[in-house]
């Protein structure tokens, strides 16, 4: 491993990362955190704790099946997710109203993270908590600095506790030595609690640059364009499912790609009525080494975000990986993308998002799609790490100094 640590952050690398994720590892959709940490693993040993519900589970199919998968994931220690990444998935509760049951998980989730970090000889590591239920532990692992990477308005998310994800946040920003915050929103949120929030969006995976004529998906073959293409959860706090259904209607010679799963993170999400239209086709999830052989032969993207509190504040991760291809890109009018303004098209409402289909569905302009391209180049996931990287290099650099 030391062969690979770069000398720019001798302080910072080689150093252990204990992950409080937001998502499963094997989720469906990948998001920061598995982006940033795969590519930390690089020149840190990481422990990944699975990330501890926000809310109660629903007695939906799709809930009842994470139970489960949880359930055998936990039970079988610690696993080897990839090279230098190791992951663990802890027996909890998500019931934070419970003082007891509270604090029968804090001691279970504390106990079965240090046995983890004992086997595995990970002393002394960065704690990088992607969810305000790690609260809790944060102090009583050894960690050497403590880092909270906030990606969404997570008292927004649907079926939570919304005090409760709240005061567990506003403590946890109380104990942060490095906040990060990926979009201005969440960023001027956490400055309410915390002096230095610093702004750090999502970035795009360079293979998406790699090339431009991959053969056709097979799942695509037999659908006609024009195809206007989406990729990511197709949850209803996240996409507009009224939207989509009038979209398809208005447009019945457009094929609508939907790539991705159903309700993650919302379980009630009714598709039921979209599936009945004729150019719509949901391929279900790919892997997102896949999405580029995908995304290339799509005539146009899109982004129908639903106009909830919780996408209002976050940035999507898709948006660079959008504009990779440098296909013409459709999107809801937010806050987090209006610097986007000069390269999509941004649509301030229903009626503007309609008739913005047909005008993206016609756009040839060369120079604009290599600009999208260009700016995707600009924002890598590869530039991402050496923006964070900097800011924890002189965290520890200040905090070896003052404990001096």
């Amino acid at each position: 491993m030391n062969e690979s640590i770069n000398p720019i952050f001798p302080v910072f690398d080689g150093t252990p990362i204990l992950c409080f994720a937001s998502a499963g590892w094997d989720t469906d959709t990948p998001v920061n955190v598995h982006h940033l940490m795969k590519r930390l693993s690089q020149n840190h040993p990481v422990l990944w704790v699975d990330s501890q519900p926000l809310r109660l589970p629903s007695f939906t199919s799709s809930d009842l099946g994470k139970i489960v998968r949880r359930l055998k994931t936990a039970s079988s220690g610690i696993r080897g997710l990839q090279e230098n990444i190791w992951g663990i998935t802890p027996k909890t509760l998500p019931i934070y109203r419970s003082a007891f049951i509270q604090k029968w998980n804090d001691q279970r989730l504390k106990k079965t993270i240090l046995n983890a970090g004992k086997s595995l000889k990970m002393n002394s590591p960065i704690l990088w908590v992607f969810l305000p239920t790690a609260v809790k532990m944060v102090g009583n692992l050894g960690e050497r600095l403590i880092v909270y990477h906030c990606v969404d308005d997570y008292s927004a998310n649907p079926g939570v506790n919304p005090r409760v994800i709240s005061e567990m946040e506003q403590e946890m920003l109380k104990k942060a030595e490095v906040v990060f915050a990926t979009s201005q929103p969440l960023q001027r949120s956490l400055q309410k609690f915390h002096s230095n929030v610093i702004w750090i969006p999502a970035g795009v995976d360079e293979t998406f640059f790699q090339k431009q004529n991959y053969p056709e998906p097979k799942d695509l073959a037999g659908i006609h364009h024009p195809r206007i293409g989406f990729t990511g959860a197709i949850s209803g706090y996240k996409v507009d499912i009224p939207l989509l259904i009038e979209a398809s209607e208005r447009y019945p010679d457009v094929s609508f790609v939907l790539i991705g799963p159903v309700g993650a993170g919302d379980p009630y999400t009714d598709v039921s009525y979209l599936k009945k239209q004729s150019n719509v086709f949901f391929l279900g999830p790919r892997k997102h080494e896949q999405l580029p052989e995908y995304l290339y032969h799509m005539d146009a993207l899109m982004l129908p975000s639903a106009q909830t509190p919780s996408i209002r504040a976050s940035f999507p991760v898709k948006i660079y990986e959008y504009l990779a291809t440098g296909k013409p890109v459709i999107a809801r009018k937010q806050e987090t993308l209006m610097s986007f303004w000069s390269v999509i098209y941004l649509a301030s409402s229903n009626t503007d998002f309609l008739d913005g289909i047909g005008q993206v569905l016609k756009d040839q302009d060369s120079c604009c799609a290599k600009a999208r391209v260009k700016l995707a180049m600009q924002n890598t996931w590869t530039d991402r790490i050496q923006q964070i990287s900097t800011v924890i290099e002189q965290a520890l650099i200040r905090k070896q100094k003052s404990q001096r």
